[in-house]
């Protein structure tokens, strides 16, 4: 058992990085005033949710004219293997294309590595981190409810930093994570992609 001084409720270790901590849980007292205060509020609460749904419903109408506009707007560039028409007349619509890509050299300078005929290469930075696990359950009926809270800690792998001056039960600086990362994640695009095939000709999506 791990006890804290000055601290309303008590630790147990329950094992290696794991902390529970049990509280009475507090018994709450109505009156007059507070059941106004709730009617009220619930008031409020049903007439937010009539205008959130009327809202919502508006939205709704909104996209699905959008799509149905799209959707009539829309050419499709396919391939037809004569070489028919003129894909930049096409320039300043909307379309959909199917074709392979040819991207050019992509590179991370960092580290010193790339690709050639790559679109993206994406780097992906990972430090192995404490992280705060925490489980709430309440126990007991009557007087003898209590709410047990249960803190765990384990080591994991995090592309973004994790803050561990806001863990619960960082004692000593046990479960201190460094800081900063030596590197961060990133992605680098290619400076120029081109369709290889597409040979023209197009045509409206069939209703």
């Amino acid at each position: 058992m791990r006890m804290r001084a000055g601290s309303p409720s008590y630790g147990v270790q329950s094992g290696a990085h794991q902390f529970t901590d049990v509280r009475q849980a507090g018994r709450r007292r109505g009156g007059p005033e507070n059941l106004c205060a709730a009617a009220v509020f619930g008031m409020i609460l049903f007439v937010a949710s009539l205008y959130l749904f009327w809202w919502n419903e508006g939205n709704s109408v909104e996209v699905y004219e959008s799509l149905a506009e799209a959707r009539a707007a829309v050419i499709e560039i396919v391939r037809d293997g004569e070489g028919e028409g003129d894909v930049p007349l096409h320039k300043g619509n909307l379309v959909h294309i199917t074709d392979r890509l040819e991207g050019s050299h992509v590179g991370d300078a960092e580290f010193a590595v790339g690709l050639e005929n790559a679109v993206r290469l994406t780097r992906v930075a990972e430090m192995m981190q404490w992280r705060e696990h925490k489980r709430k359950r309440k126990t007991g009926s009557g007087r003898n409810k209590r709410v047990e809270v249960t803190y765990s800690y384990r080591k994991e792998w995090s592309s973004g930093y994790i803050d561990s001056s806001s863990f619960a039960k960082n004692y000593d600086g046990l479960y201190d994570n460094p800081l900063p990362m030596p590197y961060s994640s990133n992605s680098f695009l290619a400076r120029s992609v081109a369709l290889l095939e597409i040979g023209g000709g197009c045509r409206r999506p069939e209703s």
